[in-house]
């Protein structure tokens, strides 16, 4: 409801038009708000359900063979 009511004062005080338009604007926000909701939540339940394909493999890095020294000033 909070961001329902945030949405539609926002729209009449951004865009001049009418009161039926800035509801159905509002309906439209609120459809697409939802519409991520249910995204989201399918695509979390997809990850969490399906098997991993990545397999990290720890890199091993040789360096220079040298110590690196930073000269801090103080």
């Amino acid at each position: 409801t909070l961001s329902v009511v945030a949405m539609f004062s926002g729209l009449r005080r951004t865009q001049k038009t009418s009161l039926l338009v800035s509801l159905l604007q509002t309906l439209r926000g609120t459809i697409y708000m939802f519409h991520w909701l249910l995204v989201m939540s399918t695509t979390m339940m997809r990850g969490s359900v399906r098997p991993k394909r990545l397999k990290w493999v720890k890199t091993t890095h040789q360096g220079l063979g040298d110590e690196v020294s930073l000269d801090l000033p103080g």
